[in-house]
């Protein structure tokens, strides 16, 4: 949690302070500290971290539960959207963008996220893939395979100008 709050200093300065990412991030160590205690259901700090949960799910829609997994320096720049499912296993220096989706493709399996990856914003990841290290994921892709170390991956998706509908 120490790592988390001085890297958020380091890269926002004083306004990693009302910064949700690094609040987001703070109540998941909390709460994956506590899923893995025996006496998590009288600890009254489940009970904080669970109340958290709601809160940051209802205001920034920021869903990490204290099952996943998530290594150190993880940067949510633009923190508002985030979707991950509870098995999701993420490394060290991931960045990952707003309105993301990690989460399973119906076969209760997760992605896992390599070290030093970039999920841009709107991207989807689904099932049991593993994105390799290094890795970079646009704007609205849809991952569902592995992806090899150091991998790109764009969205074909592009947009209409007026010109596409000149005679």
């Amino acid at each position: 949690m120490i790592d988390d709050i001085k890297f958020y200093f380091k890269n926002c300065g004083p306004e990693a302070v009302v910064n949700p990412a690094l609040w987001a991030l703070i109540y998941y160590r909390m709460g994956h500290f506590l899923i893995h205690s025996k006496f998590r259901k009288v600890n009254p700090f489940w009970y904080i971290y669970l109340v958290l949960n709601i809160l940051f799910i209802l205001f920034f829609k920021i869903e990490l539960p204290a099952s996943c997994k998530i290594g150190k320096r993880l940067f949510l720049p633009h923190a508002y959207g985030l979707v991950m499912g509870p098995d999701t296993i993420i490394g060290n220096d991931v960045t990952i963008g707003p309105w993301v989706v990690i989460g399973h493709n119906f076969d209760d399996k997760y992605p896992t996220i390599e070290d030093d990856c970039y999920i841009g914003p709107k991207a989807t990841l689904l099932g049991g893939i593993t994105i390799g290290r290094g890795s970079k994921i646009g704007t609205n892709a849809v991952v569902t395979k592995d992806l090899d170390p150091y991998s790109q991956v764009v969205s074909l998706n592009r947009m209409i100008s007026s010109s596409d509908y000149s005679e």
